[in-house]
């Protein structure tokens, strides 16, 4: 029966379940205050990531230049997006 107070039973209910939420029940159970830390590789490859991403949409952005400039493209999008919004509502 003791240990059933440190069980922690993760269901849809919870939501996204992030290292800062498994890091607080850990801290309320044991008392401690442990806390998490990336390491420097992990911000390494976040911030690169995150600009080669970047970069990605600059150039599909200028290379597709054409294309989100056409009206026929906006319309086919708007005729697309009110028919799913139909859909769904």
């Amino acid at each position: 029966m003791y240990l059933q107070g440190f069980k922690w039973s993760i269901s849809h209910t919870d939501g996204h379940v992030t290292t800062h939420k498994m890091l607080e029940f850990v801290n309320k159970r044991t008392g401690k205050e442990v806390f998490y830390k990336p390491t420097v590789m992990t911000m390494f490859k976040m911030f690169f990531g995150f600009i080669a991403v970047a970069v990605l949409g600059v150039l599909a952005y200028i290379r597709l230049k054409f294309l989100w400039n056409h009206w026929i493209f906006w319309l086919a999008g708007s005729l697309v997006f009110i028919y799913l919004l139909r859909l769904f509502i």
